[in-house]
């Protein structure tokens, strides 16, 4: 936690008195004495007596506000209690918090507890979605990263680093949490979100070899809590990316872990991603009816048209097509995900990519290879992408078109060479 402000009592009321404009004749007749005495203890030479705090307090309009020691600590327990619902994601109690802790901005001198307050402000001004207010105040906030602690600066580039995350730049996010993971500070143990979110990161880049590594770092600290919502992330996001690089086997014993804790805790939408997972991780064990199964279960967690429901339709598609089950099963799912995608650009590609591959012909391949992998590349979708260049590459080999082949070869090698070593080869190779 930062460190609050070290001036004396007295030197605190003398800055409090200059901000408000008070003069030290107006103190003297608050506190019925003469003006010499004020001065003197402004000098450090006096003190204040005890029963004369409250006076100047509400004089100087900061009743509520942590001027004692005392009032310090409590102060600094409540800044981590209200991190605490943040991340429980008890708003309700964060809000009400909120705006009792918001006295912190009458005492300009406390920078490094009013720089915190900020910190803690913007991580749940983006828990509530209201990202421009929160990219405001790490903006505002950037002037001060000089002036204060380095666990201010650490939490500061933590936040900036959730901010493009929201913000879907994920590139930009990871540079953020590695700048935050590269600080030290003595004493200080940074919060394990950082490692999850980084590898977060590297999954929402598709970059499944860094992401499997960074959370390694971290798994054996949640494998056998139950009740941990970090553990049941971490399940899910490890089983993603080892069902990516073909990895069945891994995958499918952090599923029904990750099953298992989604039912523990009550969370309907995890349960959901568990169950849409295994069916993928039983697809890559080209288990069709399983897989189909699963898929079949997960659909009764998510809303009907959602992203997550559009996703286990396409994802159920492509376990058909690898089944030899094309038209008579595909095109009604098909027919479904197309219509319910119409206010979602990325599921109308998908959608429209599935039909080409269910028609392939030399226009649908073009499209395919023009269109869809290149697009599929941009939103850092590599996993699919990939899936669509081994379609192609059946397909020309069976046309001998060389041409065409050697082209989707190299947007293959590509992609394979980001999803493994994602421009971090020395990592990785430490590490495989």
């Amino acid at each position: 936690m930062c460190l609050a402000s070290k001036i004396s009592l007295a030197e605190k009321f003398k800055l409090l008195r200059k901000a408000n404009g008070i003069t030290q004749e107006v103190i003297a007749q608050e506190l019925d004495c003469v003006k010499s005495r004020i001065c003197e203890i402004e000098k450090g030479k006096k003190e204040y007596e005890p029963y004369e705090i409250p006076i100047l307090k509400k004089l100087l309009c900061v009743e509520n506000a942590p001027i004692l020691e005392d009032e310090i600590t409590n102060y600094i327990n409540q800044l981590e209690l209200w991190q605490c619902y943040i991340k429980d994601l008890r708003m309700e109690e964060a809000k009400k918090i909120y705006e009792e802790l918001s006295v912190i901005t009458k005492l300009s001198y406390e920078k490094d507890l009013n720089f915190n307050y900020r910190m803690i402000e913007a991580r749940l001004l983006m828990r509530m979605e209201e990202i421009p207010s929160a990219e405001e105040v790490l903006e505002n906030s950037k002037s001060l990263l000089r002036e204060v602690s380095k666990i201010n600066v650490y939490h500061h580039y933590l936040n900036m680093g959730m901010l493009n995350f929201y913000k879907g730049d994920y590139e930009t996010s990871k540079k953020f949490y590695k700048t935050a993971d590269d600080i030290e500070i003595e004493g200080y143990e940074k919060d394990d979100s950082l490692t999850y979110n980084l590898g977060l990161c590297y999954t929402r880049l598709g970059m499944s070899t860094m992401a499997i590594i960074t959370l390694l770092e971290i798994y054996n600290k949640f494998s056998h809590n139950n009740t941990s919502v970090l553990g049941l992330y971490l399940d899910n996001t490890l089983a993603v990316n080892y069902i990516r690089i073909g990895k069945d086997k891994p995958a499918k014993k952090l599923l029904e872990k990750a099953l298992a804790r989604a039912k523990a805790q009550c969370n309907k939408i995890y349960t959901g991603h568990a169950l849409q997972n295994l069916g993928c991780a039983y697809r890559v064990a080209k288990d069709y009816k399983k897989a189909i199964e699963y898929f079949d279960q997960s659909l009764r967690h998510y809303e009907v048209g959602d992203k997550y429901y559009l996703d286990v339709i396409y994802e159920k598609i492509i376990c058909l097509i690898a089944d030899g089950k094309k038209e008579s099963l595909c095109q009604p799912l098909l027919l479904r995900g197309t219509e319910l995608s119409k206010s979602n650009e990325q599921f109308q590609i998908l959608f429209q990519s599935l039909s080409h591959l269910l028609s392939l012909d030399n226009t649908s391949a073009e499209y395919i290879k023009d269109e869809t992998i290149p697009w599929l590349i941009k939103k850092h979708d590599l996993a699919k992408a990939l899936y669509f260049c081994n379609k192609l590459m059946e397909y020309y080999t069976s046309k001998n078109s060389q041409k065409n082949k050697s082209e989707v070869i190299e947007k293959k090698s590509g992609i394979l060479e980001k999803m493994i070593f994602g421009g971090e080869v020395k990592k990785c190779e430490k590490n495989l």
